[in-house]
């Protein structure tokens, strides 16, 4: 928030959130001050659950390290 303050926006900053049944959800927010009359330091946020795509992200890290280790295990090199 202070950052946004400062410069008037931020994009793409991620963060984690926990959920009101105690799960995590990875967020990524976009920020921007707003002017609007009679509301100083309004803000709008907009905020993109991005939980799925680091999950996939997680289990495509993970099939390349067994891709590598079956690779060297095998002899053949990448």
């Amino acid at each position: 928030m202070a950052s946004c303050r400062e410069h008037g926006k931020v994009k793409g900053v991620e963060t984690e959130w926990r959920r009101r049944d105690g799960g995590i959800v990875a967020v990524r927010l976009h920020l921007r001050m707003l002017s609007i009359p009679g509301h100083a330091g309004a803000i709008e946020i907009i905020a993109e659950d991005v939980t799925e795509l680091r999950a996939m992200e997680r289990q495509l890290r993970q099939a390349q390290k067994f891709e590598a280790i079956g690779q060297l295990a095998g002899g053949r090199r990448p």
